[in-house]
């Protein structure tokens, strides 16, 4: 390798690309910055990339190899980082304004507090993913699987969910899937996969949740009010406290559901048992 491919990050002073980041990754011990503050070779011939804080917006980081790379605070703003490989990274306060993640492998990576609200997210694998207070209103995460991920005050009001996988993970015994207080009022949650998930005190009020399936949910004083419900498959959930105002449950299964505290003959709608 040339003098000129061995400079090391800090002397480059414009956004990071694609070529850059290959080059650096093949550069091994030359390119290690002494603070460690480029890259780090763990695990052998392994090497995780630390661009912490980098300038790598409107890169072409398509289908790139970047496991378990610290990705914090970095300037991703309209990257294409379609069908890239970016498992256990740690994305935490990064900038992903107009990125393209659709496709990419995103499992286990930290996405946390982080505002993806104009992010393609379409086809993403988001398996045991954090993304607690992560912003995600009015994102189109049809297909998306979230299942064993923390979503801990999320919020995914106005989200398309269609087909969505939240509930069961190849691990979800353990893993499962939190929505605890996270706001999904307006979402399109039709046809998901809620197996399992918690998604006590959340608001789902006005959400689509027809055919959606949360067999042994967790509810708990969830707002559902006004919530479409028809063929749910609610079997074994705990429904307990939760505001069904308003609820179309028409069709709906509540077998062995826990009801303790719930008016389903007052405002609720189109029961059918």
């Amino acid at each position: 390798m040339d003098t000129n491919t061995q400079k090391r990050i800090d002397e480059i002073d414009r956004p990071l690309t694609r070529i850059d980041i290959e080059l650096f990754m093949q550069g091994t011990a030359h390119l290690l910055d002494e603070k460690g503050l480029f890259m780090a070779e763990l695990d052998g011939n392994v090497i995780y990339l630390n661009l912490s804080g980098r300038n790598i917006s409107d890169a072409d980081l398509s289908n790139i190899d970047l496991g378990k790379a610290n990705l914090s605070r970095a300037n991703l703003s309209g990257a294409n980082l379609s069908g890239a490989n970016l498992s256990g990274t740690d994305m935490s306060g990064a900038d992903m304004s107009r990125a393209d993640m659709s496709g990419a492998n995103l499992r286990y990576a930290n996405l946390s507090r982080i505002d993806l609200t104009k992010t393609k997210l379409s086809n993403t694998d988001l398996l045991n993913a954090n993304l607690r207070e992560t912003n995600m209103s009015n994102v189109d995460l049809s297909n998306v699987d979230l299942s064993g991920s923390d979503l801990t005050n999320a919020n995914l009001s106005g989200a398309n969910l269609n087909k969505a996988k939240l509930g069961m993970s190849e691990d979800y015994e353990k893993n499962p899937t939190i929505l605890r207080e996270a706001n999904l009022s307006k979402a399109d949650l039709s046809e998901a996969w809620l197996f399992k998930a918690d998604l006590s005190l959340a608001d789902l009020s006005n959400a689509n949740l027809n055919n959606a399936n949360l067999s042994r949910a967790t509810l708990n004083r969830a707002n559902l009010s006004n919530a479409q419900l028809r063929l749910a498959i609610l079997r074994d959930a705990d429904l307990s406290e939760a505001d069904l105002n308003g609820a179309n449950l028409h069709n709906a299964d509540l077998n062995g559901a826990n009801l303790t505290d719930v008016d389903l003959y007052g405002d609720a709608i189109s029961l059918v048992v």
